[in-house]
């Protein structure tokens, strides 16, 4: 079954654009610019962004509830950094709702896992791990911006560049 999606989705991707749609916080904010979108777009794909800065899961599982099933190949998830306050048990609970959620929407989702915050880096250490075993490359694809930013300092880069390869490297199939 999963080698069977693998052809249809590298099938689908050959013979048409794609259409994603990007939900999440001040990160995708940074991720997602009009210039990268364009650059997408050049791409054949399309992206929707839905994000403010200090959005929490539950805004963002309430966004997820509002796309209409099959209307994006993909969808992007960028949530989790502000609800770090939250027990560990509750991040796996609410990530495998909002996996669920948008697997019933569409093909793929694509997770950012959380990126560093020195506030609770054990804690990000452990949900990242537990993202980090959902992953199958064919509709559950985690991206890692954990390790791409470990040399950040702030709670923010100066440049999301490296977050926007990831993603658009994992689109275009170049792996």
């Amino acid at each position: 079954m999963i080698f069977l999606t693998k052809i249809l989705l590298i099938i689908q991707l050959l013979t048409s654009q794609m259409d994603i749609i990007a939900i999440g916080h001040s990160w995708a904010v940074g991720t997602f610019t009009d210039k990268f979108i364009s650059e997408m777009q050049k791409e054949d794909i399309n992206i929707e962004l839905k994000a403010k800065t200090g959005a929490l899961i539950s805004w963002g599982r309430l966004q997820l509830v509002r796309v209409d099933s099959c209307k994006y190949d993909g969808i992007v998830l960028f949530l989790g950094i502000n609800d770090y306050k939250k027990p560990y048990e509750w991040f796996e609970v609410k990530f495998n709702e909002l996996i669920n959620i948008s697997l019933a929407k569409c093909n793929r989702v694509y997770v950012y896992n959380i990126p560093r915050y020195y506030n609770c880096e054990k804690k990000i250490i452990k949900i990242n791990e537990y993202l980090n075993s959902l992953n199958n490359d064919s509709t559950i694809i985690i991206l890692d911006v954990w390790n791409e930013y470990k040399n950040n300092s702030t709670l923010h880069p100066l440049s999301y560049y490296k977050s926007q390869q990831i993603l658009k490297n994992k689109l275009l199939w170049k792996q």
